[in-house]
């Protein structure tokens, strides 16, 4: 269930003693990978039909490409939550427990940017990147996974093993693993994507 607090539609189990309450995903099953970290249905059934319905109403979308030599590179429709957005608490949870969990012990400082919500058409996909820059120097990059309806769309990594996520999966990954997004082939895929920066790799 979704109930309004200030203002902002939250979750159920945010509201108590007035105040935004975070929960940890210590009894969720988890995946352990060399290059990435999965928590599975971290957001269940009821909370993906809120987030999907509310972010396809309420979000505006912007088509977004980048092409390279030609090549059309990446397709995707882009929106950014409002800092103050409930998913920035959750995310940032998450971020620290995976990166103390995985032993990556980065160190961490905040957001580079607000959360993206990314929705992918059929043939919309992204090619061969890294999140990590050395000018943004993002360190942990977070995908969760907010629709099923839809073929395709595959997160991919470069040299390593590719879990399979569902709806409702949260994935934590280093921004600098090389990854992908193969087409949707049909239907709409929407994911959340969050980045945490810190100080450059030494």
């Amino acid at each position: 269930m979704m109930r309004r607090d200030s203002g902002h539609l939250v979750p159920d189990h945010y509201i108590g003693s007035g105040s935004l309450r975070l929960r940890l995903p210590l009894d969720l099953p988890q995946d352990h990978f060399d290059h990435c970290h999965v928590v599975r249905g971290y957001f269940d059934l009821d909370q993906l039909t809120f987030l999907e319905d509310n972010f396809l109403e309420e979000q505006k979308f912007t088509h977004s490409t980048r092409s390279l030599y030609g090549e059309n590179e990446a397709s995707v429709w882009i929106s950014y939550l409002n800092y103050g957005h409930w998913l920035h608490g959750e995310f940032s949870v998450l971020a620290n427990q995976v990166n103390k969990n995985m032993l990556w012990d980065f160190v961490l400082s905040g957001w580079l940017e607000p959360i993206r919500v990314l929705r992918y058409e059929e043939g919309d996909h992204d090619s061969w990147h890294q999140d990590y820059g050395v000018h943004d120097m993002t360190k942990l990059s977070l995908v969760a996974i907010l629709s099923s309806n839809f073929t395709g769309g595959q997160l991919e990594f470069l040299n390593y093993e590719t879990p399979t996520l569902n709806a409702g999966d949260v994935i934590v990954f280093p921004s600098f693993v090389p990854h992908r997004v193969t087409p949707v082939t049909s239907g709409q895929r929407l994911v959340a994507a969050g980045f945490i920066s810190g100080p450059r790799f030494r």
